[in-house]
């Protein structure tokens, strides 16, 4: 009915922890978090002055949204990536897969960003470890 644990193993090689995947994962991860931390900041800028008169400036307004369509962008693949990951090349276990799930799911982008730091990286860095001792 569903694909086994065994058949969602990392022994089989999957195009999300190719070296391609990793890296446009990795740059979406960076792009998401900085993102984050930019908004984080602009909401408590914005907290305490109602609207401070550097955002009239049209460079900045074309800048900032340029920033968010590229950022968009990443964020989205981002997500999609790791619910992939999650799907087809996880191999924790199920108790710790449902965990992720829901972190994926209501966590949407920051989640994301959770999951790609604990789990997908450490997944792939492991397989980088093989593959270098295997050579």
């Amino acid at each position: 009915m569903g694909l086994s644990m065994s058949e969602n193993s990392t022994d089989v090689e999957h195009w999300i922890l190719g070296e391609r995947s990793r890296l446009l994962l990795r740059d979406a991860a960076i792009i998401a978090t900085a993102l984050l931390i930019v908004g984080l900041c602009a909401n408590v800028v914005l907290a305490y002055h109602s609207r401070p008169a550097f955002l009239e400036s049209k460079t900045l307004q074309y800048f900032v949204g340029i920033i968010g369509a590229v950022g968009s962008v990443a964020v989205i693949y981002l997500w999609v990536g790791m619910f992939w990951h999650w799907l087809k090349a996880d191999s924790y276990s199920q108790k710790s897969k449902i965990v992720w799930f829901i972190v994926l799911l209501i966590g949407n982008w920051v989640g994301a960003i959770a999951y790609y730091l604990f789990v997908y990286r450490r997944a792939t860095i492991h397989r980088g470890i093989e593959a270098h001792e295997g050579n």
